[in-house]
């Protein structure tokens, strides 16, 4: 898809670390964000990122196709999701 395809998705696709919160975890580092997208399907929220206050303005993030979570996201059925865009 080219960046003008993804502008036009009905929500951001929402980017986040596990290693913010846990530290370098080399061969764990595979299985930690399978862990992390089991609980956010499970809990149905997107956790928040840690340490996060304001995304570097040169990232763009308000023109649509990514967000990041500084507080928690709500998880709806089917993926879909409610929160700040960046």
């Amino acid at each position: 898809m080219a960046n003008g395809d993804l502008a036009v998705r009905p929500q951001p696709c929402v980017l986040g670390s596990v290693k913010a919160n846990v530290g370098h975890l080399d061969a764990a580092a595979g299985v930690t964000g399978l862990i992390k997208t089991a609980l956010i399907l499970h809990r149905g929220v997107i956790p928040p990122q840690i340490n996060f206050d304001e995304p570097n303005p040169r990232l763009e993030l308000k023109r649509g196709a990514f967000a990041l979570s500084a507080s928690g996201i709500a998880v709806g059925r089917g993926g879909q999701h409610h929160g700040a865009r960046g």
